[in-house]
């Protein structure tokens, strides 16, 4: 595949993961809008909007570009920038991260048939450990559902494992790539809750 895709991994580290629930109940959860009204996802009522231009966000992710020379190279494409970001705040933010990002890839040229490539090449790019992928069909449409494993060197020895679900959804001439980052530890409680969210993506 020659074109170079565009592919966010994770942002900043702040805030962690939900209670576990025995089963997901979304009645009081609610909806985030990308600024163009086109991408809509619901969330828990303790997640929120994020800035990551702010000075502790941009100070996370220099940190995290600096001891990543390969993340680094994702964060500064011109492409690569969030169209929506959001993170719970609910949950203890001293113990790990959940957040999800949303990026618009602008007449990306890709289509359903050219899935498989998109996962290689994510793959590629991020380095990502245990990955794996399939095409599912989620409400917005056709999906292409990846996930893995990735260590982020903070620096001085400390290396924090995230597990990465990520969601690739075309619509018209336009592919939507919403990624969401747990602490790999955390997988179990989370994914019910992340596969809830994926399922109430909307596109217009």
């Amino acid at each position: 595949m020659n074109r170079k895709l565009p592919i966010f991994v994770l942002a900043t580290v702040t805030a962690c993961a939900c209670a576990q629930q025995s089963a997901v109940v979304t009645t009081d959860w609610k909806p985030f809008v990308t600024k163009d009204g086109k991408f809509s996802i619901i969330a828990p009522k303790g997640w929120g909007n994020a800035d990551p231009n702010d000075a502790s966000s941009k100070a996370a992710v220099e940190k995290i570009k600096a001891n990543n020379p390969k993340m680094a190279k994702m964060y500064d494409a011109p492409a690569n920038k969030f169209d929506l970001y959001l993170f719970d705040y609910a949950s203890d933010a001293s113990k790990g991260l959940n957040n999800i990002n949303v990026t618009t890839i602008k007449d990306s040229g890709l289509t359903p048939d050219l899935y498989p490539d998109v996962a290689t090449e994510v793959f590629k790019q991020t380095g990502m450990k245990n990955p794996g992928s399939k095409v599912i069909d989620l409400p917005a449409g056709k999906t292409l559902s990846y996930w893995g494993e990735l260590p982020v060197s903070m620096g001085e020895g400390v290396s924090i494992n995230f597990k990465i679900f990520g969601y690739m959804m075309i619509k018209g001439s336009n592919a939507y790539i919403c990624t969401m980052t747990t602490l790999l530890d955390r997988e179990k409680t989370q994914k019910p809750i992340f596969d809830a969210m994926a399922k109430s993506i909307v596109l217009k």
